[in-house]
């Protein structure tokens, strides 16, 4: 979650990288301990793990097979593969990740409780990361269209799409029957995107964006919409980002007596300078893409059901929210010439993570919590300064 939530922080409120950085370590941290499941549950999958058993006592034999020396193991039993290739296996994990066939109240108070927990973290941490700090007033509306080339518009729908999605499969995990656990999934969504709008709202730096709304509700209506037309996700919502080079040629000030700055200053500050920071911060580096196969999308067999064709949208040299103008102290500087602000659009290929075929439900987690993110892949890019460019590999 805490992976999706830099499109809403940006560079007005600094303050919130710490706070994304944890969550988002905890987020991996948890991504790999699911990957370790999930080596050993593919490989049964392929068929390397067959009625194969460690045995408590193992004997080890010398060359001349005189005598035979017990070594004690701990037993583990590798997964079982049947002809049509399914687990037998069920360990305690696969069991717990397994989604409940029937309404499990327990299940869905664990689910209730947790969501609670997390939005109680969630909204405690936005007003002391990003708003103690700033006068609070009436509240008010802010007519934000068009800052930083829309990219935050669509990561709004980017991220209200996948809290839907995560809400839903946790509401689906307890067992609730399905209309109702859309309907949950959408409120849920809707609640915490909205709680970063009304602190807006009261906040004198910012305020209230009905075209953030707007975006929300885009999200999660792309989400409800698919389930209840095809029972299934045929188009999703994904990312990539890559840490973008800037020039260090100086730039003059406005002022004709000032100090120079350069591209790469002004990224520096708007962005960070560490990796991570502009893996989650710079826009000039982000691509938010729409997947679908064509096939599955007009609801017709696909050979290769987890090859996708995503249509990518990156904005290029953004340097502020409206415009490539800033202050530096008491001087302005002026880039709108040597880096003019551009829309860029890819064509490239991705993959389905959740259409890989696999009946490991730690695999299916696992790619389930993977699926937001862009496969990297050749790709044809056009921009209205760079025209076309063909990339080997895109991300």
């Amino acid at each position: 979650m805490a992976f999706l939530l830099y499109f809403q922080s940006m560079n007005t409120r600094p303050s919130y990288f710490t706070n994304a950085l944890l969550r988002g370590l905890l987020l991996a941290c948890f991504g790999l301990s699911m990957a370790s499941f999930g080596v050993s549950e593919m490989s049964a999958q392929l068929g390397f793990a067959k009625n194969y058993q460690y045995s408590t006592s193992t004997f080890l034999e010398n060359s001349s097979d005189s005598w035979k020396e017990p070594i004690h193991f701990d037993t583990y039993q590798f997964n079982e593969v049947s002809a049509e290739g399914t687990s037998r296996y069920q360990g305690p994990l696969n069991t717990f990740l397994t989604p409940a066939e029937t309404y499990n109240p327990k299940r869905f108070w664990i689910s209730v409780g947790a969501a609670s927990a997390i939005y109680t973290g969630f909204a405690i941490g936005l007003w002391e990361a990003w708003y103690k700090d700033f006068e609070t007033g009436r509240f008010r509306t802010f007519d934000d269209r068009g800052e930083w080339l829309n990219m935050d518009k669509f990561g709004h729908s980017y991220t209200a799409y996948h809290y839907t999605r995560w809400a839903y499969q946790g509401l689906n995990w307890s067992g609730t029957p399905r209309k109702r656990a859309l309907f949950m999934a959408a409120g849920t969504s809707l609640l915490l995107q909205s709680t970063i709008e009304v602190m807006d709202g009261f906040s004198e730096k910012w305020g209230f964006s009905w075209s953030d709304m707007a975006m929300n509700s885009l999200g999660v209506g792309v989400f409800i919409g698919q389930d209840l037309l095809w029972n299934e996700q045929r188009i999703n919502f994904k990312v990539s980002s890559f840490r973008r080079p800037y020039s260090d040629e100086p730039i003059p000030s406005v002022q004709a007596d000032g100090p120079t700055s350069s591209l790469a200053r002004r990224a520096e500050d708007l962005y960070g300078a560490t990796p991570w920071q502009r893996f989650i911060k710079d826009y000039n580096g982000q691509t938010l893409w729409v997947s679908t196969n064509p096939a599955i999308l007009v609801g017709k067999e696909s050979k290769v059901p987890w090859l996708n064709v995503s249509f990518g949208y990156s904005p290029e040299n953004v340097f502020g929210g409206f415009s490539n103008v800033w202050r530096e102290g008491d001087f302005t500087y002026d880039a709108s010439t040597i880096a003019p602000r551009y829309r860029q659009y890819v064509l490239s290929f991705d993959v389905d993570f959740e259409r890989v075929p696999t009946k490991s439900p730690v695999l299916r987690t696992f790619l389930h919590l993977i699926n937001h993110v862009k496969f990297p892949a050749p790709a044809l890019s056009y921009g209205s300064e760079s025209g076309f460019v063909g990339h080997w590999l895109y991300y």
